[in-house]
């Protein structure tokens, strides 16, 4: 078994200026339609830090996949970050995301999600059934 880990921050400001200025162009890009019903049904402030946190998300899935967002033909749209009845913070991969969480090996993914003051932060972990790509632990240096 391995682990690959991703993290990532987002200013909530910095999105709420975006949508201000591209509106549906960037909403569209960027979120699902599941991701913008739970979003935008919230409250005016409440709404950026949870489209914020969204991205945040959205690029720790990307960092722990090891490609990143929109490298590999992985778009923003095929990580999709949603709550389960229980609140917990869920990812659904599609398309070329799930490919690669494949290709890694992938057998679960665990997501949180955090924000405070104008700062959103997410973190991904994968379970995989490889081992690790990182660190060599316990080896000796040359």
């Amino acid at each position: 078994m391995g682990l690959r880990c991703g993290i990532d921050i987002a200013s909530i400001d910095r999105i709420r200026n975006v949508v201000r200025r591209q509106g549906d162009a960037f909403l569209s890009k960027t979120f699902t339609p599941v991701e913008l019903a739970y979003c935008l049904a919230r409250g005016e402030e409440s709404r950026y830090e949870s489209l914020a946190v969204r991205f945040a998300a959205k690029e720790a899935v990307g960092k722990a996949l090891g490609t990143g967002l929109m490298r590999d033909g992985i778009a923003l749209g095929d990580i999709e970050v949603m709550r389960a009845e229980s609140g917990e913070p869920t990812v659904r991969l599609r398309n070329a995301a799930l490919a690669a969480f494949r290709a890694v090996g992938g057998e679960d993914v665990a997501i949180s999600l955090t924000h405070e003051g104008d700062v959103a932060a997410a973190s991904c972990v994968i379970l995989t059934s490889r081992g690790s790509s990182g660190a060599l632990i316990g080896e000796e240096s040359p």
